[in-house]
């Protein structure tokens, strides 16, 4: 058991929707970063875009760009699958602790 978890007196439910929660909102501190250092990115490559001195850079600067956004959405694309999987622990879990009446 993790250390500062609420776990007593939850159920094995409670205590998977809270780890689930959890994880949620760490993920979500993780998303926000990289949101974060990705404007702080977008913003310095329209400070040199206006720069006249590297105006040759564009090229680069647009590369970078679009790798940039490439990797962000490869990166939400991991999360969400993440969370679907973890998701389906959590209905498997509670299918395997709540059966249904037969």
């Amino acid at each position: 058991e993790k250390e500062g978890l609420p776990s007593a007196g939850m159920t094995r439910e409670q205590l998977i929707k809270h780890e689930a929660e959890v994880v949620m909102n760490d993920m979500a501190k993780v998303v926000d970063s990289h949101v974060q250092k990705l404007e702080q990115m977008k913003a310095r490559m329209e400070t040199r875009r206006s720069n006249p001195a590297v105006a040759g850079q564009n090229e680069k600067i647009e590369a970078l760009r679009r790798r940039i956004e490439h990797e962000n959405a490869q990166y939400e694309l991991e999360r969400a699958q993440r969370a679907e999987a973890a998701k389906k622990k959590q209905e498997e879990s509670r299918r395997r602790d709540f059966p249904a009446p037969e």
